[in-house]
This record gives C-alpha cells, sequence and structure tokens, in this order.
C-alpha cells in the first residue's frame, strides 16, 4: 500500500515538474538535436501569416510565410537576435567595425556610410531622416530580411502605416541561406523587395510559386480582403498527398549564397579579364564560408576577429586567422591551444621579427588584390546592388569604394580595408555633426544643385559642385534651418574631400581641412586570401614594405580624395596618413636599413673579438692549472707590467680609453631607458624610441669588444702574496661576465634580422634577449655598487 502511495506520489511530482520544465526551456523541435550529424530531411507544411496551412488546391491562396512556417519547429525570435538580423536595435553590441550601407545621391552630391551599429564614422537612418519603411526600400535588396522589415515606428505617418498594411513585414528569409535547391532566386528576392511585395517574397524567391503584381503600383486604399491586385499561384507539382512541400535545407550554407551579399568586383579587372582573377585560396581548398564564419542557435555569426564577438561563446577566437593558423593561448580547451584547426597550416614566419605581428593583422599581409601604387576601386555587392539580372555598367559609379587601404583599426593595428569618403551637407553646432537629409536639401536649392538639368560630370563619375553652388546652397539651408523650429540648431555646413566647408559671417566660404567628420570611413577587407607566397614580405623581404626608395605601397601607396569637387581631384592621402603613424620616422626608418648590413657586420665581428678574449683568457686560466698540477706551485708570477687598477695609475690611461669607456657607458644608459620603459609599459619597442635603441646598440658592442680587448688584462685574477682583495675580486668576476653577456645580448637580436628562425625561433631569441639584458643589468649596478665600496674603502 505505502509502495503505491509513494509511486503515486512520485508521477504527481513529475506531473507537476513537467510544465515547469517546458516553460523554463522553453525549446522548440527544431532548437536542439539528438547529436547526430545528419541533415534532417524536410518535408514541411506550409502556413501563411495568419497561422493557416496552405494547400495546392485553395482559391485565391495567401503568400508564404517562413515565420510560420519555420516556426513552427524553430524559435523564430532567437534568431532574429542574429548578427544578419540585429542592426536596428541600438541595445546590440556593436561589435567591430563593418560594412555600412551607402545612401547615394547625384543631385546633393551625397555619399554617406549609413548604419545603426554605433560605428564611428558612420550616420543612423534616423538622423537622415529615413524610417525603416524608407530603409527597407533603399537597402532592402541585399537584405536577409527581419530587422527594419518587422518594425514601425511610433512616429510612423499614415501613409508609410497604410503602404505596410498593404506590403506586409519582410520577415527573415531563412531560405535565402538555408535551401540548397538551385532555384532559390535572390535575385527574384530583390525584385520583390523593388516591388514592395514583402509578404510575397519568399513565395516568389523560392520559386513555390508565381507572384503576379506589385504593391508599389497598387492605391493607398487598397484592401487586400476584398481588392484584386496582387496574386500566387502555387506549383502543385511541389506538393505531396499530405500537403507537404520539400525543402532541401542545409545547416551549413554554400558559399554561393554567402556571394550575393558579399561579393567584391575589382575594378581592375574589366569584364574581359575578370575570369583571371583568383578566387580565395581558401574557397579554392575546398571550404566554405560557414566553416569559419559559424553560429549557434542564436545566429551570431563569428566574424574572425581574434578578440571573439559580444555575447558570444570564447571558442570563436579559434576562428579567425591567428585562432586556426597558431592557436590560441588563452583558451582552457587543449586543442584549441593548437594550430590547425581545419587543417590550417602553421606558418613559420620565418625571419620575421615579432614586432609585426603587434603592429599588423594577418590580412595586411595576405588579403585582397596584391598591393601597387596605388588602391583599386571596387564594387561590393550590398553597396553597389551586384547580382541583379540585367544589363550592367561595368564602371566604379557611386559610391567610390578604393581598396586595398592599409589603414589602422580599431585596435591600432594595421590592416587591409575598404574606404570610402564621405560627402554630405550638414548642420554643425560646436563639435557635433548632424547629417541633413536630402529631400531638405533639394527642398531649399534644389535649383541651384541642378534638379531637371543634366549634371556635368568630372573624370570621376561625381555630378560637379562649385564654389558658387556651395555659397548659394549653404545661404538657403540657413534660411530653411531658421524658417522652420523642427530642424536642428546650428550652421549648415558641406563635407566633402576630408574637407568641412561653412560659411563666415560675410559670407564667404571657410575650410576646415581634414576636419573629423570628413575623415574616410573605412572596414576590414579580409578576402579574397592570397596564397602564402604571394603574401607581403615573402620574397623581396623587407623591401616589400621598407625600400629605401620609399615607395612600398604599404606605407606609400596613393588613395585618392575622392570629392565632387573640381580643384580636389589629382589630391591623395598616402598610407601612412591613415596609420596613425608618422611619415617622417618612416621614412628615417626606411633609411636605417642602408646602414643594417654594417650593424650585423660591426655586431657580430665584435661578438667574435669577446669571446676570442675569453677564450684566450680562459685557456691562460687553464695553462695555470696545468702549472699548478705538474710543479705545485701555487702563485702564477706577476707579470712585471703593472695593471692601472692594481698599482693605482688609473689616471695615466689616455684620452682614447677615457673616450670608449664613456661612450660605452652613453650607450649602457641609452639601452637601458629606452628597453625597459617599454618593458615597464607593458607595450613592444617601436618609433624613435627603436631607432635611438638600435642606434645605440652597435657602439655599445663596439665598444664592449674595445675595452675587451684594452682592458682585459687588468683583469686577470691575481692571488698569492700581491692578490686581489675581496672587493676587487668581485670588480673582476663583475667584468667577465659583462663580457660574457653582451654576446648573447647582441646575438640574440642579430640572429633575428636573418632568415633563420619562424616565429618560435624568434620568440625563443627575444626571451634569450630580455634575461641576458636583465642579468646584465644587475650586474653593471653591482659593479657599480662595488666600485663605489672600493673607492670609500680607500
Amino acid at each position: 500500500m505505502r509502495i503505491k502511495i509513494m509511486l503515486r506520489m512520485i508521477v504527481l511530482a513529475a506531473w507537476l515538474a513537467m510544465p515547469v520544465t517546458a516553460k523554463a526551456e522553453d525549446l522548440k523541435l527544431g532548437d536542439e538535436d539528438d547529436g547526430s550529424r545528419t541533415t534532417y530531411s524536410h518535408w514541411v507544411e506550409l502556413y501563411d501569416a495568419d497561422g493557416v496551412q496552405i494547400k495546392p488546391g485553395d482559391q485565391e491562396p495567401a503568400a508564404l510565410s517562413l515565420k510560420q512556417t519555420c516556426g513552427k519547429c524553430h524559435t523564430y525570435e532567437k534568431i532574429r537576435h542574429g548578427w544578419h538580423f540585429n542592426s536596428s536595435n541600438p541595445d546590440v553590441p556593436a561589435g567591430r567595425v563593418g560594412e555600412p550601407w551607402v545612401l547615394t545621391d547625384d543631385i546633393t552630391r551625397t555619399q554617406i556610410p549609413v548604419s545603426n551599429r554605433n560605428w564611428p564614422g558612420t550616420y543612423k537612418p534616423a538622423e537622415m531622416g529615413i524610417d525603416s519603411w524608407q530603409y527597407m526600400n533603399l537597402f532592402g535588396s541585399h537584405m536577409p530580411g527581419g530587422n527594419y522589415g518587422e518594425i514601425v515606428e511610433e512616429d510612423a505617418g499614415p501613409t508609410e502605416m497604410l503602404r505596410r498594411g498593404i506590403s506586409g513585414n519582410f520577415e527573415i528569409n531563412c531560405l535565402a541561406c538555408h535551401n540548397a535547391d538551385r532555384r532559390q532566386d535572390q535575385n527574384e528576392a530583390a525584385m520583390q523587395v523593388f516591388q514592395q511585395n514583402f509578404r510575397w517574397l519568399h513565395t516568389a524567391a523560392s520559386h513555390l510559386g508565381i507572384v503576379e503584381g506589385a504593391a508599389s503600383k497598387l492605391p493607398i486604399t487598397f484592401d487586400p480582403e476584398f481588392d484584386e491586385g496582387i496574386s500566387v499561384s502555387y506549383d502543385q507539382d511541389r506538393f505531396d498527398k499530405k500537403n507537404r512541400v520539400f525543402f532541401n535545407i542545409v545547416r551549413e550554407p554554400d558559399s554561393e549564397r554567402c556571394y550575393f551579399c558579399h561579393s567584391t568586383q575589382d575594378a581592375a579587372h574589366d569584364v574581359k579579364t575578370e575570369w583571371t582573377r583568383d578566387e580565395d585560396i581558401h574557397l579554392k581548398a575546398g571550404m566554405k564560408c560557414s566553416d569559419c564564419h559559424q553560429n549557434g542557435r542564436d545566429h551570431a555569426i563569428s566574424r574572425g576577429s581574434e578578440n571573439g564577438n559580444e555575447g558570444q561563446h570564447v571558442s570563436v577566437k579559434t576562428l579567425s586567422c591567428k585562432g586556426c593558423h597558431i592557436g590560441d593561448e588563452t583558451s582552457t580547451d587543449p586543442a584549441a591551444q593548437l594550430s590547425g584547426r581545419l587543417g590550417a597550416p602553421r606558418p613559420s614566419h620565418i625571419g620575421l621579427p615579432l614586432v609585426h605581428f603587434e603592429k599588423l593583422t594577418c590580412t595586411a599581409c595576405h588579403s585582397g588584390p596584391f598591393p601597387g601604387e596605388k588602391p583599386h576601386d571596387v564594387r561590393t555587392a550590398r553597396i553597389h546592388k551586384l547580382g541583379l539580372h540585367g544589363p550592367h555598367n561595368p564602371r566604379a559609379i557611386l559610391p567610390h569604394i578604393s581598396a586595398p587601404v592599409f589603414a589602422a583599426n580599431e585596435e591600432g593595428k594595421t590592416e587591409s580595408r575598404k574606404l570610402i569618403w564621405p560627402a554630405f551637407w550638414a548642420v554643425l553646432n560646436g563639435d557635433s555633426v548632424k547629417p541633413l537629409a536630402t529631400s531638405l536639401v533639394k527642398r531649399a536649392a534644389g535649383k541651384l544643385l541642378g534638379v531637371g538639368t543634366t549634371l556635368e560630370k568630372g573624370e570621376n563619375g561625381w555630378a560637379l559642385l562649385t564654389d558658387e553652388q556651395i555659397t548659394g546652397t549653404l545661404t538657403a539651408l540657413a534660411t530653411s534651418l531658421a524658417d522652420n523650429s523642427d530642424n536642428a540648431a546650428g550652421t549648415p555646413a558641406y563635407i566633402c574631400g576630408g574637407n568641412l566647408y561653412q560659411l563666415d559671417q560675410a559670407g564667404k566660404i571657410t575650410v576646415s581641412k581634414d576636419h573629423q567628420a570628413a575623415q574616410p570611413y573605412s572596414w576590414a577587407m579580409a578576402h579574397d586570401v592570397r596564397p602564402a607566397s604571394q603574401s607581403l614580405g615573402a620574397n623581396k623581404g623587407c623591401d616589400d614594405c621598407h625600400n629605401i626608395a620609399n615607395t612600398a605601397p604599404l606605407f606609400f601607396a596613393k588613395v585618392a580624395v575622392d570629392s565632387p569637387m573640381a580643384v580636389d581631384n589629382g589630391l591623395f592621402k598616402e598610407m601612412v596618413d591613415l596609420q596613425k603613424t608618422s611619415g617622417t620616422y618612416i621614412r628615417s626608418f626606411n633609411l636605417s636599413f642602408i646602414f643594417r648590413p654594417m650593424l650585423k657586420i660591426v655586431s657580430i665581428s665584435s661578438c667574435l673579438i669577446i669571446a676570442l678574449v675569453i677564450l684566450l683568457y680562459v685557456l691562460n686560466g687553464l695553462k695555470w692549472l696545468a702549472l699548478f698540477a705538474s710543479t705545485g706551485i701555487k702563485d702564477p708570477p706577476i707579470e712585471a707590467e703593472a695593471c692601472p687598477i692594481v698599482s693605482g695609475e688609473y689616471k695615466k690611461r689616455n684620452w682614447i680609453k677615457k673616450l670608449i669607456e664613456l661612450a660605452w657607458v652613453a650607450c649602457v644608459a641609452v639601452l637601458a631607458l629606452t628597453g625597459f620603459y617599454a618593458e615597464i609599459r607593458g607595450v613592444p619597442l617601436s618609433g624613435y624610441w627603436v631607432m635611438l635603441h638600435c642606434t645605440a646598440a652597435p657602439v655599445f658592442i663596439a665598444t664592449t669588444a674595445l675595452m675587451a680587448l684594452f682592458r682585459a688584462n687588468c683583469f686577470k685574477f691575481r692571488i698569492g702574496i700581491n692578490g686581489d682583495s675581496t672587493i676587487m675580486i668581485l670588480q673582476k668576476m663583475c667584468f667577465w661576465v659583462i663580457l660574457l653577456l653582451a654576446i648573447p645580448i647582441t646575438m640574440s637580436i642579430v640572429l633575428s634580422m636573418f632568415p633563420l628562425f619562424g616565429s618560435t625561433g624568434q620568440k625563443f631569441l627575444y626571451e634569450i634577449h630580455i634575461c641576458t639584458t636583465l642579468a646584465f643589468a644587475i650586474i653593471v649596478i653591482l659593479n657599480l655598487v662595488l666600485k663605489c665600496a672600493g673607492k670609500m674603502k680607500k
């Protein structure tokens, strides 16, 4: 009886716990798997936006809703927070700077990067007067849905609300990535966006049915419940007898799916030579985009950052260039600490000093077209709407993007990037710059800017802009802003070509050169990756970046200033100007390579002299040991020639020896100041500090060798009646240890300049340099203390 009661209580407790567990987990069938790597067969029923099942025999069937269809097994709300769908949410971490949308307008001479991700240099859609409806019409052709497609602003106007009621929401297009069926057509999806057929997009793009009609042509009084406007006819052969449709779904999308939104066209290759351009080395080796750009159920896709993505699992760090090829030393996973993820070979980087890894990203040497005297004009799929069926203009039309550009990223490292020069009208209020909507500019100064006329185009494709037009437009904008209290208070300005134009009190143009808001916007260019043999430094070595002629593209390629102003044509910036470093320093550093062979010769020769001196006196000591072993004579004979230290004749040394000692002391001081200062700060030795360090180094080792020649005899150990005191013995020991340590201190750096050691060897040499330098400093200080003690004793 008791057993039955206990069993009933257990069953009751389990039953009560089940709803709580389900509610806490809130998992659907597709939110987890049983561990099998098999791709599931997706025979699914189709549902419309109201959750009603779609059947092939329906009269006037509704459009397919992937939110309802895929949402039966997958938690849609979790997916919509993924990286592709969350840019409209200001609370989502921005992540590293990426490719923006770019709003362009010929009339107002505008090209401005737009993003809601708080990336420095971009402007939010709301600042440009762009609401979610306009956003989708401007950029929706190359968006996977969700995001702004499912947002309606609280202050949305009645026209937008009515239009949205006709077009419906642009739900996440799951099939755009995960449908392996070649009938899935993203060009058709883009065409539906252009027609504002958002609710019908999934049906047409998957070719489950034919969509006829355009929401953009329907009046705002259209009622989809009663009026005929857009029709859907499904392909009945796609349905089985259970009214199910088969979707060829894959977990990892094919790279072709990514290419529709993430292609880059290099204008250096015209239509006749495009076939000669090599694809990314990883893809040619058989990998897919999703091998590195992985994600979990939350669709928070890894972006290849060494630091990982905000809110993601720490393992994404191993999906960066460094993580795959070198490993992540900070990981708790032993496998992740090693190189070779996904079969990535470990690079040796023979002869490359470690400081390069502190200053450069992997992409600086390995990504993009091989750099030349100037970057190429490129077009990207998202910004220039590539991939649409129909005739194309192969010219790099607005907006103008340059690549590869070697600029500093957020961490201060130089990397290969794409770059765009902003041009737009704005209101300046102190340091704050707020862009003006192009529609407002046209209303205020449309005639001045050439509305309704044929615009004169410059060689770079811009509609030319004159000083008179800028003056007139700024005057008109000032009047418009003063008359409309809804507009932002401030001074009208125009930004282009790295400059900010505004009017002074006399109505004349003033130019603020290199204004912060006018600086070019750039983002990382990770692909296409070149093979290792085509990387910078692989063939010409140091000359690829540090040639004496100062023509290396990494620093001195010329980035054209892009502007509608005719006076800006022909102007450029050197790459070094975009790298948060000094061009004067780079030129000076490159000049030092003239003396690098001499530095190696002097250092190696000096170390050889020191080694021979030490060997000579070691052999001399062995000679005395042999004499003692054979004759039993305890004390070696004392030479007739007196040593200055022993005899007290220190002041009789000639001025050359004094000069050598002074030079040695000065070099030690400089090396200690520059080297230990960098170590204390925890940063690599760089800039003019490293130049000063490298200038003092050969003088230090040369003077050390001279001191070994001139002073070694004075520091022979003497015992017996005329032997040395304890302090003198310690001083002499310091002298010989200083000579000995000078060899590894010098050779550890000199050897790193030869193509002999890879990254591991370079790291070992650097550790030797640090350890021996520290020991050297201790011995020098000890020797100084002993000298002071000796003088006090006298």
